[in-house]
C-alpha cells in the first residue's frame, strides 16, 4: 500500500527559510529515488488554507514514516506538522 506525506509549514517560516534548508532535503530526496521509495514529490502552487505546502507519495508507509523521520526539512524546524495517509493505487503501470 502506498502512502502520501503532507507537510505544514512551520509557522513564520518564509520560502526563502526553506531554500537554505533545500539542498540536505533534495539529497535525501535523490537517495530515496535512486532506492525506488518515491513515486512523486512536490511543493504546491501554494499552500492549502490549512498550511499544507508540500506533499510526498512513497511506496510505502514504512518508507514515508522513515523518509520523514530524517528529513532536514523536518529535522531543521521547517514542517510545523505532517500527516503519513496509506492508500490504495488503483492506476495501472
Amino acid at each position: 500500500m502506498n502512502a502520501i506525506v503532507l507537510y505544514k509549514i512551520a509557522e513564520g517560516k518564509t520560502r526563502q527559510d526553506l531554500m537554505v534548508v533545500y539542498p540536505r532535503h533534495r539529497a535525501r530526496v535523490d537517495d530515496f529515488l535512486a532506492a525506488g521509495k518515491i513515486v512523486s514529490m512536490g511543493a504546491l502552487a501554494a499552500p492549502t488554507t490549512d498550511g499544507i505546502g508540500s506533499f510526498g507519495i512513497f511506496t510505502s508507509k514504512a518508507a514515508a514514516e522513515d523518509f520523514v523521520a530524517e528529513d532536514p526539512f523536518r529535522r531543521e524546524g521547517c514542517v510545523g506538522s505532517y500527516e503519513i495517509i496509506e492508500f490504495v493505487d488503483v492506476v495501472e503501470r
